[in-house]
Order: C-alpha cells, then structure tokens, then sequence
C-alpha cells in the first residue's frame, strides 16, 4: 500500500508548489503506451527516465524553482549524476506514479530521490537518485542554491520520509 500524503501549504510559504507536492508526495501519474515498449515488449529504459524527469519538475516547482525565476534570474539546472534501478517490468497499459523528496542538499546542488510504482498494486518498479546542481546561465558556472528555495529545501529535508514510509511498509 502506497502511503497517502495530505496537500498541504508549506512551513517556508515557497509559493504555489508547495500546494501540490510535499516530500514523499505524488510528483508525477502516468500510463506505459505501446509506443514507449521496445521489442520484448516491456518499457523502454528512455521512457523511465522520461518519467523521473517529469516527477524532478514538479519537485523543483515545489522547491521554488520555476521557468518564470529561472529566465528572470538567468538559473539553470544540470543533473550531473543519475542512478537507475530496475525492480519490475512495466508493459503497455499499466498506470504508473512517482513519489519524490530530498535525499541530501549541498550548498549548490541537491540530491533528490524518486520511487516509481505500478498504481495498481501498489509494487516498486523502479528508483531514481539524482544530483542536480544549480547553474548561473550567464557564466555557465554552478552557483549556490539560490537564497530564496534555501528555506523551502531545508524544511523538505526534515520532513523527508524514509523509503519504507514511502512505499508503505513502515
């Protein structure tokens, strides 16, 4: 059983993300299309990740981050490492969601962790952590994470759930 997370406003008051996702929350839904299997007839590897970088958006927006700030501010993101794992195949027509929180913050990028599941049942399909740092577009440098989602970032790090609360065995 996947645990439920109440929509809920922010402590840090980030702005309107904070209204549709909180740490461990539902950050992406999806279905597997025909189109996105590949000749043994199970999701392709591109179309996970698809996917996860889907549900890191949403993650993001709740953080503060968003494409308005982002052309103001000229701040850009760049994922610099990505772990996948594989736990079940997924095939045409099964319903999928994604649930996210921060794993860790550093002082110019985070680490965020990202659990697929079959909606159905319920059951892991696969994981993603990912490191993103934040990028200054004009110098094409990292920069720190900006001042204004700093707050919002460390109130998701206390509340992030351990992963047997997200998938509901905790």
């Amino acid at each position: 059983m996947i645990r439920q997370q109440e929509a809920r406003p922010s402590q840090a008051g980030s702005g309107v993300g904070d209204w549709f996702l909180r740490p461990g929350g539902v950050s992406f839904r999806g279905v597997v299309f025909p189109w996105e299997c590949d000749a043994m007839g199970h999701l392709n590897n591109k179309h996970y990740l698809g996917m996860f970088d889907q549900a890191a958006w949403h993650l993001f927006l709740a953080l503060g981050y968003s494409t308005q700030m982002a052309a103001r501010e000229h701040i850009g993101l760049a994922d610099v490492h990505q772990a996948l794992t594989f736990r079940r195949e997924l095939r045409a027509g099964q319903l999928v969601l994604v649930r996210s929180w921060l794993a860790r913050a550093g002082s110019k990028s985070l680490t965020a962790q990202h659990e697929m599941f079959d909606a159905e049942d319920g059951r892991a399909v696969a994981s993603l952590t990912s490191v993103t740092t934040f990028l200054d577009l004009r110098e094409r440098r990292s920069m720190p994470i900006p001042e204004g989602m700093r707050r919002t970032v460390d109130d998701w790090l206390c509340d992030a759930p351990t992963q047997d609360q997200v998938r509901g065995t905790a």
